[in-house]
């Protein structure tokens, strides 16, 4: 099951769902915000989201550190990062999502209840973030 962005008119719908997805307010200057959640069952609370959003590099960093994500360049590598940044293979990658491999220093990991975990970093201008959650909140 998939539900993802629909943009015009549905625009701060969407916004206000990858805000749900990502646990927290984007930036108030936060544009073109994409989302996809990809849930393989109805009957699972386990999902996988891709957000993302166009934002300066600045603002990312405040988003960090308001969701109270580690920087990769103080943690290091952890159960959270590095990652690909791609989807998963059960995925079709939409056409908005367009990271590159890398891992940058000031991208940033965490946890999303018990056993999730939430990636992101900026690049090019925009802000990504892959979110997995096992529905298990402890």
């Amino acid at each position: 099951m998939i539900t993802q962005s629909r943009g015009g008119l549905f625009s701060a719908l969407d916004r206000h769902a990858a805000e749900r997805l990502v646990g927290g307010a984007l930036p108030a200057s936060a544009t073109n915000v994409q989302y996809l959640r990809w849930q393989p069952s109805g009957d699972l609370a386990y999902y996988e989201a891709l957000v993302r959003w166009d934002s300066t590099r600045e603002h990312y960093l405040e988003f960090v550190h308001e969701r109270n994500l580690s920087l990769f360049s103080m943690k290091g590598p952890d159960v959270h990062l590095p990652i690909d940044w791609r989807p998963a293979a059960q995925i079709e990658s939409p056409g908005w999502w367009d990271p590159t491999t890398e891992t940058p220093a000031d991208a940033a990991g965490g946890r999303v209840g018990t056993f999730g975990s939430v990636a992101a970093k900026w690049e090019k201008g925009r802000v990504y973030v892959v979110i997995t959650d096992t529905g298990n909140r402890g």
